[in-house]
């Protein structure tokens, strides 16, 4: 396969990839309001007291309110269910695209993987997906250890601070007890006899 083959179809399973990651979200989405009992739960409590107060029975107000929660659970749940299924075989065709593309399982590098490797084709720095994969391993190594080496030099400062502050505290207390030691000799001269 030739070079621009490859990053035309990186760049295909890059616009798939992101598909997915959408629908991902979508179906997330979907599943946490299907999910949403208390929602459902708290709303059916505020008409409940809305009725109380214009009916001013609990009783009636309270059969009203539930049969109001079953109404919301029902609606949400038969609204959200047919999307979930289409999302869920969404995901999976996007999926099975993306392994027919790019010859790996959308899973295996992530959407700023893709991007980096991208970017090493086109710019001439790799010629095949094992060369921009491997330039990629080495960039991200290198990335985490400048990030390392710069939080040991932020943690570094920050005692070394600590450190002057202790000795700049340390050195006005031995004065001021050298101060005190000296006043407390004077005392001491005034009161002793010769």
């Amino acid at each position: 396969m030739t070079e621009e083959k490859l990053l035309q179809k990186l760049i295909k399973g890059k616009e798939i990839k992101l598909q997915w990651k959408q629908s991902k979200q979508s179906l997330d989405n979907f599943r946490d309001s299907k999910n949403s009992f208390m929602a459902s739960l708290i709303l059916a409590v505020i008409i409940g007291g809305i009725l109380y107060f214009v009916f001013s029975e609990l009783i009636l107000s309270g059969i009203i309110a539930f049969v109001s929660f079953i109404v919301i659970v029902t609606l949400t749940n038969k609204d959200t269910a047919p999307r979930i299924e289409v999302l869920e075989e969404e995901i999976k065709m996007l999926e099975k695209d993306f392994k027919r593309v790019c010859g790996f399982p959308i899973h295996q590098h992530s959407l700023d993987t893709l991007n980096r490797v991208i970017r090493a084709m086109r710019n001439g720095e790799a010629d095949t997906l094992k060369e921009a994969l491997e330039i990629d391993r080495q960039d991200q190594y290198h990335r985490t250890q400048m990030e390392a080496q710069d939080r040991l030099l932020k943690e570094n400062k920050k005692l070394q601070q600590q450190i002057l502050d202790v000795e700049s505290n340390l050195t006005s207390q031995n004065k001021k007890l050298r101060r005190e030691n000296s006043s407390l000799k004077d005392e001491i001269d005034k009161i002793r006899p010769y």
